[in-house]
């Protein structure tokens, strides 16, 4: 391997470093130093499990909109990442959540992602085409990155079955048309719930059976069909004898099924249940409790409760917890695209690295450490400002949408809702924009630039490497060894 390919490989692993854990910047300069050694095969590997020394785990499922985190939002997605929860997908569950959820991936770009549906007990609340128009027209925001949270659920009536029913087929039928996941609640309802998703046949995007709490008969169902499960808290409150301890400890539900969730500010992770077995119990590490004896209760729920989870999930299943929490991440940067790795196609890369080879200084001999912020997008913008230069850069920048003015924001003023951006628009906010509010909270955001705004160009965010490979281990060596 050439010093120039070992350049690119090292800053590749670099961005991974930084996508699965924001807070070890000492790894990226570790990584980094790798320019000035030689490009032995035994040295990549043990760089690359550094990666993921700590538990790196993503929150495919929280209700952070809710009222209980009103005046504390930012210590609570804070606490969450020192957690080790590195990105968090905030549901939606009427249109107005949904359009708060959306609002919240604004002012925490590439942390939080959301959901757009209506729960089964708001059903009965999208009597008007304007709400469905709304719901389409959030859904169809490129942060937006599944369908739901939408269902059934019988036990319960706020809304009539029936009316359920016409409200979820036509959240699948959305869903069918972006392509993107659905994000179903079903409690007492899975013969209706899997005969409406069987009428779409091979046009059905991945199904997430989320906050899953049915037997292990009802879970097979599930996996037969390749629906994938999310595991939340209940796993301490379930004492039946088939129902989800069951389907881990038997390891009846597969890893490469499995999704972690808070479902916060629900589903508290009782870690002090009387049946909880001992064994799983040991597996807890201090850490994990210590978060969730600080910050979580019972009547709120926390994303940072997600290692506990993990390593409950471990325990019954008798794994490693890195295991569980690679294997977890892996799925959700899979399923909805929450990875938003630059799609380097061929030319572009051997485009780079004639750049490297024709520079007059290299990078082999590099001392430069690691910027403070966004150099592990350093590929990306090189790749992106060899293109604008290029005819067809120049081409692609005429097709781009002016950006707003600058947005000007009154201190006696409410933030205003973020525009919804169209599949491929640039994103209008810039760095020059100011400070942006939420009540209560005042956060100044480095927003992302055009050049940076990756993460928001195209339907879905998943790279083409993660679509090819089927677990986590394969996608890493795929990006290594495959540019």
């Amino acid at each position: 391997m050439t010093n120039e390919k070992m350049t690119i490989h090292i800053k590749i692993k670099a961005y991974l470093a930084r996508v699965f854990d924001t807070n070890c910047k000492h790894r990226i300069n570790k990584l980094h130093t790798k320019l000035r050694m030689t490009s032995e095969e035994s040295q990549i590997s043990e760089e690359l499990k550094g990666c993921y020394e700590n538990l790196i785990v993503i929150d495919i499922g929280a209700n952070l909109t809710n009222k209980k985190y009103g005046r504390d939002l930012d210590s609570v997605i804070q606490r969450a990442k020192d957690a080790g929860v590195q990105k968090i997908m905030v549901t939606g569950t009427s249109v107005r959540s949904s359009k708060e959820a959306l609002r919240l991936t604004r002012l925490y770009p590439s942390t939080i992602y959301s959901t757009a549906g209506v729960h089964p007990h708001d059903a009965k609340s999208m009597v008007e085409e304007e709400l469905w128009a709304e719901l389409q027209a959030t859904a169809s925001a490129p942060e937006c990155v599944a369908i739901g949270e939408c269902g059934l659920n019988y036990s319960k009536d706020f809304s009539e079955p029936k009316v359920q029913r016409e409200v979820f087929k036509r959240q699948v039928e959305i869903a069918c048309e972006l392509q993107k996941p659905l994000f179903v609640h079903e409690k007492e309802a899975q013969d209706d719930l899997t005969t409406i998703l069987d009428e779409f046949g091979n046009k059905l995007p991945p199904v997430v059976i989320h906050s899953f709490t049915g037997s292990v008969e009802q879970g097979i169902k599930y996996i037969e069909k390749g629906f994938y499960i999310g595991i939340t808290g209940y796993i301490c409150k379930d004492k039946s004898d088939g129902g989800i301890r069951r389907l881990l400890s038997e390891r009846i539900l597969p890893l490469d099924k499995l999704l972690v969730e808070t479902d916060s500010p629900f589903m508290y992770p009782n870690m002090r249940a009387s049946k909880l077995p001992l064994h799983v119990k040991d597996s807890l590490t201090e850490r994990s409790q210590n978060f969730v004896n600080r910050y979580c209760t019972f009547q709120r729920n926390e994303p940072c409760a997600l290692p506990a989870i993990v390593e409950l999930v471990a325990g019954f299943r008798a794994e490693k917890p890195e295991d569980v929490a690679l294997a977890t991440a892996f799925n959700a940067l899979k399923i909805f695209g929450l990875s938003h790795m630059p799609r380097l196609l061929e030319s572009e890369i051997t485009k780079y690295l004639e750049t490297l080879e024709d520079s007059e200084d290299g990078l082999d001999g590099s001392d430069s450490e690691v910027e403070d912020e966004g150099h592990y997008y350093q590929t990306a913008r090189d790749v992106l400002r060899d293109l604008e230069n290029s005819d067809e850069g120049e081409n692609a920048q005429s097709d781009k949408v002016d950006a707003d003015p600058p947005l000007v924001i009154d201190n006696d003023q409410n933030m205003p809702d973020p525009p919804i951006l169209e599949a491929g628009e640039a994103v209008p906010q810039s760095r020059s924009q100011g400070i942006y509010k939420r009540p209560l909270v005042w956060r100044k955001r480095n927003l992302v630039t055009a050049e940076d705004s990756l993460i928001f160009r195209g339907e879905t965010q998943i790279t083409e490497a993660l679509m090819s490979c089927n677990t986590p281990y394969d996608f890493f060596h795929f990006i290594l060894h495959q540019i």
